[in-house]
């Protein structure tokens, strides 16, 4: 009798052991996030892609201390090309722009939250050419009265934030000719004197540049510190530099995730962040009083009115 009393007791024993062994993987599979998944749709503009994939990796990291797992999913391209995605598709738990113009079309027209826009930084236009710049070009006035007729590079004013933003600062400075006494804007000037290609976002303006496609481009300096070998920046004159380019984010109203969405702009906006784009020639506000004395830096107000 005391035999099969012990026996029984060992049998639960080992049927409890076994039950434990069994159920403690599956505890462990949710702590590790595989029942806490989350799915990011981002809209990025080409040009912001290191600073975003930097702020998702860290975010993904942040997630799995808490036991979730994070996906992200990258539509890249210009910021008119991601917004007019987003808009198509109805999707979306990000958008980020290069520029203010296409991200208050998206407040204005409703596709992000008014009260989720953020401004990170800003980016301002150089010129590039081939390593070497072999036309010698100092400024902007160098380039648009080369004696040469040059193939020039910009960003399509339609949809490429570099290419609106070149157009705005290339009408903003006008030339009275010396022998018609006409009064043109530089980007009339631009565009009679030169062989003009309209690039499909400001990294390929850039690359047109660096691989000799083009004698020379019009784009966002920050390539210069992205992508630095073969190719050489030449920087605007102050004097005639009108306005930078704004980073921006924002939280389309497409998106079920705005809660977790919030915190990921908490750690964009952070001063570790900051310090990380920086470091990659995004620069901050205080920095662009100092290069671009005289250029305008759009704010918040600018964006969501």
């Amino acid at each position: 009798m005391m035999r099969r009393v012990v026996l029984s007791s060992l049998i639960l024993i080992l049927v409890i052991l076994g039950i434990l062994i069994v159920i403690r993987p599956l505890n462990l599979a949710v702590f590790r996030g595989e029942d806490c998944v989350y799915t990011f749709n981002f809209f990025v503009d080409r040009t912001l892609q290191p600073i975003v994939e930097e702020a998702a990796r860290r975010f993904s990291s942040e997630l799995e201390r808490e036991g979730c797992r994070a996906e992200f999913r990258y539509v890249y391209g210009s910021s008119g090309f991601v917004l007019s995605q987003l808009i198509l598709t109805k999707s979306g738990d990000l958008y980020v722009s290069d520029d203010f113009t296409f991200a208050r079309k998206a407040v204005i027209e409703g596709h992000v939250y008014r009260d989720s826009v953020i401004i990170t930084g800003y980016i301002q236009l150089a010129i590039f050419t081939v390593e070497g710049n072999p036309l010698g070009i100092k400024g902007l006035k160098d380039l648009l009265f080369n004696r040469s007729k040059l193939i020039v590079a910009v960003g399509d004013p339609t949809h490429v934030a570099a290419g609106l933003l070149a157009k705005e600062l290339l009408t903003a400075i006008t030339y009275v000719d010396p022998v018609t006494g006409v009064n043109k804007t530089y980007w009339d000037i631009l565009h009679e004197r030169h062989n003009v290609i309209y690039a499909f976002s400001a990294f390929d303006a850039f690359n047109r540049a660096k691989l000799g496609a083009v004698d020379a481009s019009l784009t966002f300096d920050v390539f210069n510190y992205l992508d630095p070998r073969g190719v050489t920046m030449i920087p605007i004159e102050p004097e005639v530099n009108v306005r930078a380019a704004p980073i921006v984010w924002a939280i389309p109203v497409y998106t079920k995730q705005r809660n977790i969405m919030e915190r990921f702009l908490s750690l964009v906006a952070s001063d570790d962040m900051i310090e990380y784009a920086r470091n990659l020639g995004f620069r901050t506000i205080d920095d662009m009083k100092v290069i671009a004395p005289y250029a305008k830096l759009p704010t918040l107000e600018d964006i969501v009115g």
